[in-house]
């Protein structure tokens, strides 16, 4: 929208101070074109949404494809003591 504004005000501009538009009908053209580009923006900003969404689906799936893998280390951890219960509160 910023380069049709630009566009819009330069040339327009132009036109009132030669006289050949009036300055009421450069401020509703303005209106007029936020009044177009203000739904293709909230469309625009509905359809990122979206394939972040399917980004963010594919990205979980992969994680969950992922299978558990366990290994035995070495030595085994010590087994906890009969008196703590393994919080320290």
């Amino acid at each position: 929208m910023a380069t049709g504004s630009v566009i819009l005000i330069a040339v327009g501009a132009r036109w009132a101070a030669e006289g050949s538009l009036k300055p009421g009908v450069l401020v509703a053209q303005g209106l007029y074109l936020s009044m177009i580009f203000s739904p293709l923006r909230t469309l625009l900003e509905l359809y990122l949404k979206l394939q972040e969404g399917r980004v963010s689906l594919a990205r979980f799936k992969e994680y969950l494809a992922v299978g558990c893998e366990v290994r035995s280390g070495r030595r085994p951890l010590p087994a906890p003591s009969p008196g703590r219960s393994g919080s320290r509160g």
